[in-house]
């Protein structure tokens, strides 16, 4: 430990640290520290703990107080166009699934303090959420981010068929079955929207919907027919938001949809309705 404390060499820091864990992987029992004997594991491992908690001060005897960003700032903007916005792509639960499936246990535990290992053992019950939360962040993006995506899906149709530059994109959905970045965030919006009407999701989401039979005695189509209360949006903003655009894409659903009391079925149902609507679109 003395080495340790004396070097501050990196390279050869990690050597005394290698030199100290044994290649047959057998556990230190005796550590020598500033002129103490420690042979109790706990007193080691606290001895050890105590050291690298607080090796970045005795490596660097002048670090920086105050770091000052503005160059970097400034170098990153004159690269950046303006305007311009960063966002991800609206993925799938099995997606999310099989990147978690893929994670490698080895990798380091990140800042929020949740190992891959976690993640990885978990991946069945945290897919879903987080596939919400992409899904949703997408669903605040402006139009012209919307539309970038969707000129890389007519790409990759193209690709796909095997088809020129000016064939009718629409067709191109059609034949393959696909759904655009519009239609799809429309999608999971619906489906989101029905764990939140049956229970299935956070209680923190199911909440913020009101039916308006609850809120008018008298007799209207939109109490007769299980609409749900829309509030009146304040701005572009709120729009896009899941608590006015999810409520939008609801009560725009086929009753006999909104009926349906089994989540597979309904997203069979609500994946058919969503094309239907699209390649019907396309025609008109």
């Amino acid at each position: 430990m003395d080495a340790i404390d004396n070097d501050k060499n990196c390279k050869i820091l990690w050597r005394h640290l290698k030199d100290m864990n044994s290649t047959t992987k057998q556990e230190i029992d005796i550590l020598t520290h500033e002129g103490k004997v420690l042979i109790n594991k706990n007193d080691i491992a606290n001895c050890l703990n105590d050291h690298f908690s607080t090796v970045d001060e005795k490596l660097i005897s002048n670090p920086h107080k105050s770091f000052k960003s503005e160059k970097i700032n400034n170098y990153v903007n004159s690269k950046i166009i303006d305007d311009t916005k960063f966002s991800l792509y609206t993925v799938t639960n099995d997606e999310v699934l099989q990147g978690l499936k893929n994670l490698d246990t080895t990798k380091s535990t990140g800042t929020d303090g949740v190992g891959p290992r976690i993640l990885k053992l978990s991946r069945s019950i945290v897919a879903s959420p987080l596939a919400h939360i992409i899904n949703l962040i997408w669903g605040l993006t402006t139009h012209i981010n919307l539309e970038r995506i969707h000129k890389l899906q007519k790409r990759a149709a193209r690709l796909v068929l095997s088809v020129p530059f000016d064939f009718p994109s629409t067709v191109m959905f059609k034949k393959l079955a696909w759904m655009t970045i519009f239609t799809r965030i429309h999608y999971f919006q619906a489906v989101l929207m029905f764990k939140c009407m049956n229970g299935l999701a956070p209680d923190y989401l199911s909440i913020k919907f009101t039916a308006c039979a609850d809120l008018y005695n008298y007799c209207l189509r939109s109490t007769t027919s299980g609409l749900l209360h829309v509030p009146r949006p304040n701005s572009d903003f709120f729009k896009r938001t899941f608590k006015y655009s999810g409520l939008i894409t609801w009560n725009n659903l086929p009753n006999n949809i909104k009926e349906i009391d089994n989540l597979d079925t309904f997203k069979t149902n609500c994946s058919n309705y969503f094309l239907t609507e699209q390649n019907k679109d396309a025609r008109n």
